[in-house]
């Protein structure tokens, strides 16, 4: 302990100072004090200290956990869909699909005359039970000749006749050899 008036070191406890006799109780209850008040301060920023990481775990597990309620509804909207889209799948038909051939310029001899192909078919869909609003209907189709194309309509409410033009064909197309139906 030092001196206040002297600055000279005394031993921790001395009652007076070793070399000018000063009253030493008073530094003495002083540093007591000041030890006090610091590990009451050191307390304080130790509570805080706990409560600030407290905060940030509390918001930490929060976010993991309406990130994961989140991940969940997807989930579950995602596979609700695919069993309404497999459903759709399963009840629309194409029925009646043949290639038309239509003749554009009436011209008298066969090599004279040019012709619009069209795939022509009817969609259905039973009792209207796949609904228009969620899906949209992919037709594929492949013919002998090695065309092949593909057309997209929403779906229908019962039965719908579908008329597609063949653009860009210039040659008979041939017949229906693959049908392939999607559900979007």
């Amino acid at each position: 302990m030092k001196c206040p008036k002297c600055n000279a070191v005394n031993e921790d406890g001395a009652k007076f100072c070793s070399v000018c006799g000063n009253d030493l109780s008073q530094v003495a209850n002083q540093n007591t004090q000041k030890e006090i008040s610091d590990t009451q301060n050191s307390k304080g920023k130790s509570k805080v200290k706990k409560i600030i990481i407290a905060l940030v775990a509390l918001v930490v597990l929060s976010v993991g956990g309406f990130l994961m309620v989140q991940k969940i509804q997807h989930d579950t909207h995602m596979e609700a869909y695919e069993n309404r889209r497999n459903e759709a799948k399963n009840l629309v038909e194409i029925k009646n699909a043949k290639i038309v051939k239509e003749n554009t310029n009436n011209a008298i001899f066969e090599k004279n005359r040019t012709y619009n192909y069209y795939f022509v078919c009817d969609a259905v869909n039973p009792a209207g039970k796949v609904h228009a609003d969620l899906f949209a209907l992919t037709i594929s189709v492949k013919t002998s000749s090695g065309t092949s194309f593909t057309i997209k309509e929403n779906i229908i409410e019962a039965q719908e006749h579908i008329v597609y033009k063949l653009d860009n064909i210039s040659s008979d197309p041939g017949s229906i050899v693959d049908i392939q139906l999607n559900v979007d």
